[in-house]
């Protein structure tokens, strides 16, 4: 028998409520299987928590990742874009500076080609090749200049288009002319 002085007694304590003395004893294993159980939902509940926290800030920087990728790849694009288009400006450049050197290379080969007697007054870089044309002292003057322009280096071949006397000569013998030389292959 026990005995219970309600007057002195202090209140019980809350770990002594829930001491299974008070729990019928049919009961005590069906509540410790349930708390057991509840403690490990709790737990794993607690990892899942954590694991989906760390893979949504995992998550975060890799979409911050991404999206500083994406700019840096944005940007070398246009890098890259810029790079093919002074790549395309320098082809241009060279050829225009090879092409001049070597129009001025073939006009400097056929101006010391002509002879005293005979002078140029256009040279034109035409579909079929340069058309010369100039004038020339006299007969023998035109054969020495066709001989002398047949024998040039940048010259495959010389036709002679057209020679006649020029109006403008005043008396003088002077004849005009007009050529076409191919360039010969390099």
């Amino acid at each position: 028998m026990t005995r219970f002085n309600f007057l002195s007694d202090s209140p019980p304590a809350f770990l002594e409520m829930l001491r299974f003395k008070h729990i019928p004893e049919g009961l005590r294993t069906a509540l410790a299987a349930t708390v057991t159980i509840a403690m490990v939902i709790s737990v794993w509940w607690g990892v899942e928590v954590l694991q989906i926290r760390q893979a949504g800030e995992e998550l975060r920087i890799e979409k911050a990742r991404a999206l500083a990728s994406r700019a840096d790849l944005a940007q070398m694009r246009v890098r890259r874009s810029e790079i093919e288009r002074l790549l395309v400006l320098d082809r241009r450049i060279r050829q225009i500076r090879t092409s001049g050197a070597e129009l001025s290379s073939r006009l400097a080969d056929i101006a010391n080609r002509v002879p005293n007697s005979a002078w140029l007054t256009s040279v034109q870089d035409g579909e079929e090749g340069l058309e010369i044309d100039g004038d020339v002292k006299g007969l023998d003057g035109l054969s020495e200049t066709v001989a002398d322009l047949a024998s040039s280096a940048s010259a495959a071949s010389v036709d002679l288009v057209r020679a006649g006397r020029d109006e403008r000569d005043g008396g003088r013998e002077l004849l005009s002319f007009q050529m076409r030389s191919e360039e010969r292959a390099r």
